[in-house]
């Protein structure tokens, strides 16, 4: 069967996609034929330089009759003599995209076999660290991205554009790591050598101010957030034109930025627009186009458009589902996005067999003891929770605190998220307060070290402390800290009169309640005026 596909090729119209031999295999069902012909080395990098996504069809359409089409791949391309690094990077990284990791990680160990110089040994090592940092195998990952940083510095110098795409790399580990301090100099550094070298209106400048827009917005630094995607934007569009992939990307980041503050209006007009560019570039079945449905399908759920978001969840997974299969962890990732809406649509039936779907593939394909499985613990138990099963959300959510103490460290703000709700779920239970208050001390300590003190969740953690002092009959001291949570939330959206940012007015109401619970009504008036002044036009 070697090179049957490419002379095949040479006889049929290119134009007809259903002509092609694999297709016709495909459809016949014969997928034994199937695997050995798309996995021959010469048909395979044909396929991949022409048609990439076929080949994700036609890889899973094997694995579902039980045909390892990856194994098969890699023992052929492994066993072919004139293999060279390029090529099993190359391939690893279909099989990676995939998430066929076992794989793709012995492409990229054989690939490290045969380098011819040490520019392909950093190849390998960026190969395989972005391969760790997908499975959350930092450890592993730090040394690999460090490595690949410190050949190019001594193959290219301290300055170069080499070295500045290494910098990015383990930025952008450092960033999935929590080590925000060591991922700023970074994404600065690399910054300063593009635009030294390539001037500021170039593509890889534009992606370091993109990736330092990622950095303070993981950090809640919403202003410079803004700042550095408009940059990015700005750079991407001069330099691609205004409907790029590039310029899709940025849009999409600057879209999440304004839905975390609730700036509905502006987050739906960049997705859709985003969403526009991505469909006219790759058509309406892509992963990027998948992405941009889910994220527009988010903003309908905070806007309370459930059948309009539900419907776009529906196409997002059928995408993923089709381009790389149904137990991917991108599909994962839209299971659990769809089982927020049912939850906020209190069909917690739904949204627990989601979540559960959810975490099942990612304990198949990440294993048990990644922090996105621990993420889909919590959202499980959340549901168990308002189910009333709470021995068993008790349960669960001291496994996910395990597991990211574990990967992360003690002081990680996912951390807090675990800590957060464990902490809810003992006020739900009655607990002592001896054996509730230090989940809320830790958990404020954490989010003020990583976030300072004038940030969204630092605001949330002192109202539900609030909460938990005044059902112990602290108060004064829960009146205190309703305070820090209004003072909190004004110094983040500043009141303007007769039009006052949700989280602030929601904070006036909750004050409101309170003040009403203690008998002063004079003070609960005042809030409760506040309160009605919530902006409607977001």
């Amino acid at each position: 069967m070697q090179n049957l596909l490419i002379e095949y090729f040479r006889g049929v119209d290119r134009e007809r996609s259903c002509d092609e031999l694999p297709f016709q295999l495909l459809q016949g069902n014969m997928m034994n034929e199937l695997g050995r012909l798309v996995t021959t080395p010469d048909n395979f990098f044909f396929l991949l330089n022409n048609n990439p996504f076929d080949l994700y069809q036609y890889f899973h359409a094997c694995k579902a009759v039980g045909v390892n089409a990856p194994a098969m791949l890699t023992a052929a391309i492994c066993e072919t003599s004139w293999m060279n690094c390029g090529k099993m990077l190359q391939a690893g990284k279909l099989l990676q995209d995939l998430a066929f990791y076992r794989e793709a990680e012995m492409l990229f160990n054989k690939g490290q076999q045969v380098v011819c110089h040490s520019t392909e040994v950093a190849n390998v090592k960026d190969a395989l660290g972005y391969l760790y940092r997908l499975q959350a195998r930092y450890d592993e990952a730090c040394p690999l991205f460090e490595g690949a940083l410190s050949i190019q510095q001594r193959e290219y110098g301290l300055e170069s554009t080499e070295v500045a795409s290494s910098m990015c790399n383990l930025a952008i580990l450092y960033r999935k790591m929590g080590n925000f301090v060591g991922a700023e100099p970074l994404y600065t550094k690399s910054c300063e050598i593009r635009s030294k070298l390539l001037g500021v209106y170039h593509t890889e400048t534009g992606q370091s101010y993109n990736g330092l827009g990622c950095l303070y917005q993981d950090q809640g630094k919403d202003k410079l957030a803004e700042e550095h995607f408009l940059i990015a934007l700005s750079i991407r569009e001069n330099c691609n034109g205004p409907n790029h992939p590039d310029v899709a990307m940025t849009l999409t980041n600057l879209a999440s930025l304004y839905l975390s503050q609730a700036h509905y209006d502006d987050a739906e007009r960049l997705f859709t627009r985003a969403l526009h560019i991505y469909e006219s570039i790759y058509g309406e079945s892509h992963p990027d186009v998948a992405h941009t449905l889910a994220y527009l399908a988010g903003v309908y759920v905070e806007r309370g458009k459930y059948t309009a978001a539900n419907l776009l969840f529906v196409r997002a997974i059928a995408i993923k589902k089709a381009l790389l299969g149904p137990r991917h962890p991108e599909v994962a990732q839209s299971l659990s996005d769809m089982g927020v809406l049912h939850a906020r649509m209190k069909d917690y039936d739904t949204a627990l067999d989601l979540y559960q779907q959810c975490l099942s593939i990612r304990i198949e394909v990440l294993g048990k003891d990644h922090p996105d499985t621990a993420q889909s613990m919590n959202n499980v138990a959340a549901i168990l929770v308002d189910k009333g099963m709470h021995g068993e959300a008790e349960h669960m959510y001291k496994d996910a605190l395990a597991i990211t103490e574990a990967k992360f460290g003690p002081t990680h703000q996912n951390v807090c998220q675990t800590l957060l709700k464990l902490a809810n779920l003992h006020q739900r239970q009655k607990k002592s307060l001896s054996k509730i208050e230090p989940l809320y001390v830790r958990s404020l300590a954490i989010l003020k070290q990583h976030y300072g003190e004038v940030h969204p969740d630092v605001a949330l953690c002192l109202n539900d402390y609030a909460v938990l002092k005044f059902n112990a009959g602290k108060t004064a001291e829960a009146e205190a800290l309703y305070l820090q949570m209004l003072h909190t939330y004004e110094k983040l959206f500043p009141p303007k009169v007769g039009q006052l940012h949700p989280d602030l007015a929601r904070a006036h109401g909750n004050i409101a309640a309170f003040y009403t619970a203690m008998g002063n009504l004079a003070q609960a008036h005042a809030h409760t005026t506040l309160a009605a002044q919530e902006q409607t036009a977001v």
